[in-house]
């Protein structure tokens, strides 16, 4: 019952119910199936969550808006555009909540969170097929093709970087789209929550546009980048009008004193962030090069924290080599339930050089 529950899953990270299936203590795995910072938690914050304990027997500021103007400070987003919540995904159901949308399109494979949301509010969902031979990449005139051929569409999701795919469309691209979607009265709800994990982070954001485009919801998380899963925060940026509608339905206090810190933390000159993104630079590349040379597997480009690959070898599925890992303390996400994708494509998080090297080796015993 365990292990059909964990197959269901549709997010990694589950630690509890892995330590459940493969007999193992949570603290001992490598896990390769969530796509956090493996820094881990910044030591500044560290250091405000236990100096401020004694805080917990207040309720934290119900409008946010300390922590909003500090958000509006780092992402140099003027902070009437901003709505803080519970993490990405708090502001995905939100957005959903007050657009009431009835029928949005989005490519796939893609985070599976979006269809929970569509499924919660009663929205049809029109999947564009990504193509593996275009290495799941976004031809733009063929999606707005695609969507041209349909009036009922009221949305489009897009993530930017993709998940799973790590792929990511440049600003050209992501304009194109924009425009061709504000002309046909369509919202476009852009998840970026990996963005600044990319290889050039904020510049390849269109955040700058929300003014200009009112049709645009882009979505933010510090969840991944702050390696902070377990306190929940993320943000939305859109227009004046639907920033306050926003915030007008979503519950109080919908975030903990804890997470409120991280504001105290999002300085471009602090340390963790620079060594962060030294980190990616550097190990996305080397980690990709060395899957490469593996030949049981097709490797991806990242442009992101983590790679999708797909399993060459008849003898091997997602489900047997997640399996097979998972008894050796290795965790990987299982591809299979994502939209468009089969059960021979698994996805491996970015961690550090030494975790690395011994997933790499971990993995070719397994494979060979």
């Amino acid at each position: 019952m365990i292990l059909k529950t964990i197959r269901s899953n549709s997010h990694g990270g589950n630690l509890y119910l892995a330590s459940k299936e493969f007999g193992i203590n949570e603290g001992k795995f490598l896990d390769y199936s969530a796509n956090i910072n493996p820094l881990g938690v910044p030591k500044d914050l560290e250091k405000l969550i236990k100096n401020n304990i004694s805080k917990l027997v207040n309720y934290p500021n119900i409008d946010y808006s300390l922590l909003t103007e500090q958000i509006s400070n780092y992402l140099k987003v003027n902070k009437k555009n901003i709505v803080v919540g519970n993490g990405a995904t708090e502001v995905i159901y939100l957005t959903l909540e007050a657009l009431k949308l009835k029928k949005v399109c989005m490519p796939c494979p893609t985070f599976s969170e979006y269809k929970g949301a569509c499924n919660k509010f009663n929205i049809e969902i029109d999947y564009y097929n990504l193509k593996e031979e275009n290495n799941f990449n976004l031809h733009i005139e063929d999606f707005k093709n695609y969507i041209d051929k349909d009036t009922s569409i009221e949305g489009i999701f897009l993530c930017n970087p993709n998940n799973p795919t790590s792929t990511l469309l440049n600003k050209k691209q992501l304009l194109d789209i924009l425009f061709f979607a504000n002309e046909k009265h369509i919202f476009v709800v852009l998840d970026e929550s990996f963005i600044d994990l990319t290889n050039g982070d904020e510049k390849n954001s269109i955040k700058d546009f929300v003014k200009e485009y009112k049709n645009l919801i882009i979505i933010r998380s510090f969840t991944k980048f702050f390696g902070i899963p377990g306190l929940r925060l993320g943000c939305g940026i859109c227009n004046e009008d639907l920033a306050k509608e926003l915030i007008k339905i979503r519950l109080p206090w919908s975030i903990n004193y804890f997470a409120t810190l991280v504001g105290e933390i999002l300085k471009e000159d602090n340390d963790y962030i620079i060594n962060t993104k030294k980190w990616i630079n550097e190990e996305r590349d080397w980690f990709y090069s060395e899957l490469k040379s593996i030949k049981k597997i097709k490797v991806f480009y990242p442009n992101t924290n983590f790679i999708l690959v797909k399993l060459l070898d008849e003898n091997i599925d997602s489900v047997k080599l997640r399996e097979k890992l998972g008894e050796m303390g290795i965790l990987i996400r299982d591809c299979s339930n994502f939209n468009n994708l089969s059960n021979k494509y698994v996805r491996f998080a970015i961690k550090d050089r030494d975790k690395n090297e011994k997933f790499i080796k971990n993995l070719k015993q397994v494979l060979n």
